[in-house]
């Protein structure tokens, strides 16, 4: 028995999608970076597949987003802004290439230390 995409389902999937394409990635390359097929991130985005919290820990990571902004924004907060510069977006694709985890880790905490002392 085939199950109904949930409205939360249709929103975590417009929402990947929204930032997937605010990096410039395609699903190819989304799915490249998650270890699936294309197929399964056009079924995430379609929301006919449910994402696991796992799954969606991995998105937050390679989108670069917290997880909080693949759900709709409840009373106590705010709308994350989407907006990218071009730079932010450069930076985040070369991002996504690097392989080492540690070293993207060393990177996140080097732009954090960087940001605070602005």
């Amino acid at each position: 028995m085939a199950r109904q995409a949930l409205e939360v389902d249709i929103w975590v999937g417009r929402a990947v999608a929204h930032q997937r394409q605010q990096l410039g990635l395609s699903q190819s390359a989304l799915a490249s970076a998650l270890g699936i097929s294309f197929q399964q991130v056009q079924k995430y985005e379609a929301g006919a597949n449910r994402l696991s919290a796992g799954r969606l820990f991995h998105l937050a990571q390679i989108l670069n987003c917290p997880i909080a902004s693949f759900f709709p924004p409840s009373e106590a907060q705010s709308e994350v802004p989407t907006a990218i510069s071009p730079e932010a977006r450069q930076m985040m694709m070369s991002y996504s290439r690097i392989e080492d985890r540690g070293v993207r880790r060393s990177i996140g905490r080097i732009v954090e230390a960087l940001a605070l002392q602005q």
